[in-house]
């Protein structure tokens, strides 16, 4: 499948993947964290011994590298591989960025990780072009760390937008080292439909970049940039941070429904996460997966009851302590006393089965994002864009590197598209016309999509 800026490219390109998704579901719907004998299970005996014969210096190399996961994965299942080959080309000017005065000194005030990756985003934007003559808005902007950034490396000044009135001031701290004036700050919180009118105006024939908005952020984005942009970058990122479930596609004919945890499978991954913070999210899962079996022993009627991400904080401290303080969140009655040891030594053998058994799922990631980013392009197209799909860096920097490169040809067609009447709730972009996307944009709603998932 080669990558096109031609629309029908694209939308052939999702109902494609739509259909070996959709064909391989039981693959990748089933969480060995909460299902612990999926139907692949009881089906592939001899997967699951492969998986499960792994030391974990194989496991955590075949995490980190999805080709040689797709090569293991696929004697059992042969699509991984084509959907392994399905990639995207890399943007032009990657790498290509002349450092600027103050780069060094700006540098210090991001973490290295970050300031690499809005540097690689950053000269995928120049390599696009900026017009003279469009307005640089930067969306959900956190500190303006981009925003500043371009104003180094290009003429025209930035509006950075962002709800956090704090950030926002320390921005503008940061910006006066700068050219005078080169960025301005506007605190709006852009999920709430009262600032419609103001967003609009900011976003009129404007050139907009969204360096990992979240969840609905950059789908809101869409909703209203989509009838009103010159030119959007968008590097969209923790997709299962939305009201609209399930995710369905603006494309009538594709048949996925994607519930919460499948797209939270979409940015799993903690290959660039410090050394320090993997160790701490295996001792939460650990804990965690401990006093599942610790609720299994107590109280059964109460094992298919879901709960929340519990907080890594909690499991600073020993396993008991961890669940004392999270029997109240599940709702679990302790018993005076419990086998500490043998709970936690169970919640570490649990783990080291989830972590094989849910290498299959990991499998099929980057297809999942791919098919995300792909129906937020084809939703541009029929909003009058021409857009192109490009990896702005390397996946070690950050695996969320896809960026949709969208320059307005023609006036929106999205309110006049038979197939675009039904309006499905996946849609984010408004039809010709409409101000703010539908109904779930309410206060309580707003509230709801800030609430955390637990780490990513």
């Amino acid at each position: 499948m080669t990558p096109t800026t031609d629309p029908a490219g694209h939308r052939e390109r999702l109902l494609r993947l739509d259909r070996a998704l959709a064909a391989t579901s039981h693959w990748w719907q089933p969480l060995p964290f909460r299902e612990q004998c999926p139907r692949w299970v009881r089906e592939t005996p001899e997967l699951v011994a492969a998986l499960r014969a792994l030391t974990p210096a194989q496991v955590e190399r075949l995490e980190a590298d999805p080709s040689a996961l797709a090569g293991l994965l696929g004697r059992w299942i042969p699509t991984l591989r084509e959907l392994q080959h399905d990639g995207w080309p890399v943007a032009d000017g990657v790498g290509q960025a002349a450092p600027r005065i103050g780069d060094n000194r700006d540098a210090r005030d991001v973490p290295g990780r970050k300031w690499q990756q809005l540097q690689a985003f950053g000269a995928a934007v120049l390599a696009g072009g900026i017009d003279a003559d469009a307005p640089l808005v930067e969306w959900c902007a956190g500190k303006g760390h981009l925003g500043r950034w371009l104003t180094g490396h290009a003429a025209s000044p930035v509006v950075s937008i962002e709800r956090d009135r704090r950030l926002c001031a320390e921005g503008a701290a940061l910006a006066t080292r700068g050219r005078a004036g080169a960025q301005r700050f506007v605190p709006v919180d852009v999920l709430d439909p009262t600032q419609a009118p103001a967003l609009s105006a900011l976003l009129d024939d404007a050139h907009v970049v969204a360096l990992h908005a979240c969840g609905d952020t950059h789908r809101r984005l869409l909703a209203l940039a989509g009838t009103r942009a010159r030119r959007i970058d968008l590097a969209p990122c923790c997709h299962h941070k939305s009201l609209e479930l399930p995710r369905t596609s603006v494309e009538p004919r594709a048949r996925l429904e994607l519930t919460r945890d499948d797209l939270r499978l979409a940015v799993t991954g903690t290959m660039t996460a410090a050394p320090r913070e993997r160790r701490a999210e295996r001792r939460r899962r650990e804990f965690t997966l401990g006093l599942i079996a610790l609720r299994e022993a107590v109280s059964p009627a109460t094992v298919a009851r879901p709960f929340r991400s519990l907080p890594a904080a909690w499991a600073r401290g020993p396993f008991d302590e961890f669940v004392r303080l999270a029997a109240p969140r599940i709702g679990l009655d302790l018993p005076a006393r419990f086998d500490v040891a043998g709970f936690e030594a169970e919640g570490r053998a649990r783990l080291h089965e989830v972590e094989r058994l849910s290498l299959v799922r990991h499998g099929f990631r980057r297809a999942i994002e791919s098919w995300l980013v792909l129906d937020l392009a084809v939703a541009l197209e029929d909003a009058g864009f021409e857009c192109r799909i490009e990896a702005f860096c390397a996946p070690s920097l950050t695996p969320r590197n896809l960026v949709i490169r969208a320059t307005r040809i023609a006036p929106s067609t999205a309110g006049r598209r038979q197939d675009m009447r039904d309006t499905r709730a996946g849609s984010p972009v408004a039809a010709a016309g409409d101000a703010v996307s539908p109904a779930a944009w309410d206060r309580a709603a707003i509230a709801a999509s800030r609430t955390s998932d637990g780490p990513r």
